[in-house]
């Protein structure tokens, strides 16, 4: 009873770090003011670049929570795996390819946040089903997901006083951008939380995601998007925080098991 308790308060915070991690780049705002005969351009290069570096920042620290939570304080990242998750950027292509959404669930998740169909097929192009990354052509899948990963952000030009322009990249409005996320973060919690049991092969990050994570089913899915599309939009974020936390939960029970 003891251990079961320590493992459900385990999952509990480590779905906490996630949720706030994600809530914060749902949300997530970089601005600079400049003049109102300064060119833009240059600057919109550098806020989407600081955009893109805060994201790994968040990234990073959750990871660390996690890692925290299991007491892996100084996790040595000799599993090979681990390790290219590690390093693989979240806007690589084999991230978006591996974790991203189809076309159809695009499709079906845009109905939910209002949004075109069209529109949502725009956001994300072609990233493979969940899990089933290895399967793809590698072209013309590695070719959709560095397009819905270099569509992360826009950058907004607003007027704010005579003379001067606030640029404001953020938040996301990319659907696929969140499940992405989420599933990074499911592969690095499972690879932590049974560190002791984790294959030490060289298995690819595609092979154990099909081995450890289980695809989640298209209401499980929808409940997860209705939180996202709360963060986007920013009503009520500490609720749909909590709520994105609850629905980790069994999440990350079931990827135990």
């Amino acid at each position: 009873d003891s251990l079961s308790a320590d493992r459900a308060r385990r999952h509990e915070a480590a779905a906490r770090a996630i949720a706030e991690a994600i809530a914060e780049m749902l949300t997530l705002e970089v601005e600079k003011t400049i003049g109102v005969h300064d060119d833009p351009g240059p600057v919109k290069a550098e806020l989407v670049e600081t955009y893109r570096r805060d994201v790994a920042r968040i990234e990073k620290r959750a990871r660390q929570s996690v890692e925290r939570i299991y007491d892996h304080h100084s996790l040595e990242r000799s599993e090979p795996v681990l390790e290219a998750l590690a390093e693989q950027d979240l806007f690589s292509a084999d991230s978006w390819r591996i974790f991203g959404l189809t076309r159809s669930q695009l499709a079906g998740l845009g109905a939910l946040g209002g949004a075109a169909a069209g529109g949502a097929l725009d956001v994300a192009l072609g990233g493979a089903s969940f899990l089933m990354g290895a399967l793809i052509g590698g072209g013309l899948g590695a070719a959709g997901a560095v397009v819905g990963a270099n569509q992360l952000v826009d950058v907004k030009v607003l007027q704010v006083s005579l003379g001067r322009r606030k640029l404001v990249a953020g938040p996301t409005k990319n659907r696929s951008f969140p499940h992405v996320v989420l599933g990074r973060a499911r592969l690095h919690h499972a690879l932590v939380a049974r560190r002791a049991h984790a294959y030490r092969g060289a298995l690819t990050i595609d092979e154990q995601a099909g081995h450890l994570l289980e695809d989640l089913a298209g209401g499980e899915r929808r409940k997860f998007e209705r939180e996202f599309e709360r963060l986007r939009k920013g009503r009520e974020v500490a609720m749909g925080t909590r709520q994105l936390g609850e629905l980790l939960v069994p999440v990350l029970e079931r990827d135990m098991e």
